[in-house]
């Protein structure tokens, strides 16, 4: 009965590992995807790629060491590695959680603290019986700094909406699961024929790092807190005949995609008319002295507030995409090129045809609204 519990308890570890280098490996894939896009928070999923592999190869060691290793200081030597191997994952994500930007959302004085007791606990590790007493309290007074991962989670759901909070709720639990499994099981308090506690410890931990990839599949874009809250105006004209195809006022507008304002009437025309023409002049001027069709204006400064620009691909170059915004944020700059894309791919066969719709534009392109409520989420 014992090898069978112990066959479980391997088979157990293996899936866990597997999955959680499939974990690590999405976190990075995932952050790699949106780094060009340079939105600072999307650096938290690095941070949770490096910080779980280094986990994962402290499980690793503590495996081999557990049951395949068998002379007496190769087993002392891999415990020490394994505790010194998770206690940097720790370090690790205690330092970079203590750094900009997250400095903006956490008191980073205590995490500070915690991070050069835990850099402590790994230096006079090797010097420490590892039977006795405070050895087992310098290590879990060390792994227990790790659910500040638990508290950062919970800050980061209350700044967050949408899809992002969901999955980061799914993965805090899971986290939490998995980090408690940790916890359970400690092979020098019980002995190594003892499999119940490794059976729990096990479950937990492949329970948690199952939720974990449930949670952070297909992860959207780490955009920055309260971005919606900077949104003004949206405009997309043609440059040609300066026809605005498609406008929102963000001021109005709700997620039930009612507008208070009358957005048809002859005053909001004249402003969408002298918006278009205003850009396509500026954009005109600037060719002109800098003698380059190839460089574009991507951002005008106007008093308080900043229009964002992007511009059509070819062949649909014709049509520009304008923005009013609060503040100048990537995480805005990124919502207004994922509008384009998206409005480029649904009309690409009017856009293209537009003379077979002048003068009913709003008509055609009014269902879009569905898509800027989908990108707000």
């Amino acid at each position: 009965m014992l090898i069978n519990l112990r066959e479980i308890y391997l088979i157990g570890v293996f899936y866990s590992i597997v999955i959680g280098y499939q974990l690590s490996a999405y976190f990075f894939l995932q952050y790699y995807r949106y780094k060009k896009v340079n939105l600072s928070y999307n650096k938290t999923l690095r941070i949770y790629g490096l910080t779980t592999c280094i986990l994962l190869m402290a499980y690793v060691f503590q495996t081999i060491r557990e049951f395949y290793i068998t002379k007496l200081y190769l087993n002392e030597l891999f415990l020490r590695i394994s505790i010194t191997i998770m206690l940097i994952g720790i370090a690790h994500f205690l330092f970079s959680i203590s750094s900009k930007p997250f400095t903006e959302i956490m008191n980073f004085i205590p995490i500070r603290i915690t991070l050069i007791y835990v850099i402590i606990v790994i230096l006079i590790l090797p010097f420490i019986n590892i039977f006795s007493v405070m050895f087992l309290v310098f290590i879990y007074t060390g792994m227990l700094s790790g659910f500040y991962v638990i508290y950062f989670q919970v800050k980061l759901i209350k700044l967050t909406t949408g899809k992002v909070k969901k999955s980061l709720i799914l993965f805090t639990v899971g986290l939490f699961f998995a980090l408690s499994g940790v916890m359970i099981y400690n092979p020098i308090i019980y002995e190594r024929s003892e499999m119940l506690f490794s059976l729990i410890s096990i479950f937990m931990i492949l329970t948690g790092i199952t939720i974990d990839f449930i949670g952070i599949y297909n992860f959207p874009a780490f955009l920055e807190f309260h971005w919606q809250d900077n949104l003004l105006k949206l405009y997309i004209f043609e440059k040609k005949k300066f026809r605005v195809l498609y406008s929102l006022d963000f001021i109005t507008f709700d997620m039930n995609g009612t507008l208070t304002n009358e957005v048809n009437s002859p005053i909001t025309k004249s402003i969408e008319q002298l918006f278009s023409r205003g850009i396509t002049g500026i954009e005109q001027v600037t060719t002109h002295f800098l003698n380059s069709k190839e460089e574009k204006i991507l951002k005008i400064k106007q008093g308080d507030s900043y229009i964002l620009l992007e511009y059509g691909d070819p062949p649909l170059s014709n049509i520009t995409y304008g923005l009013l915004v609060r503040k100048d944020m990537h995480s805005l700059m990124y919502f207004l090129e994922k509008i384009k894309n998206q409005f480029q791919d649904k009309y690409k066969y009017l856009l293209s045809n537009l003379e077979l719709i002048e003068g009913n534009e709003e008509k055609f392109f009014l269902n879009f609204i569905n898509n800027i409520k989908t990108a707000l989420k």
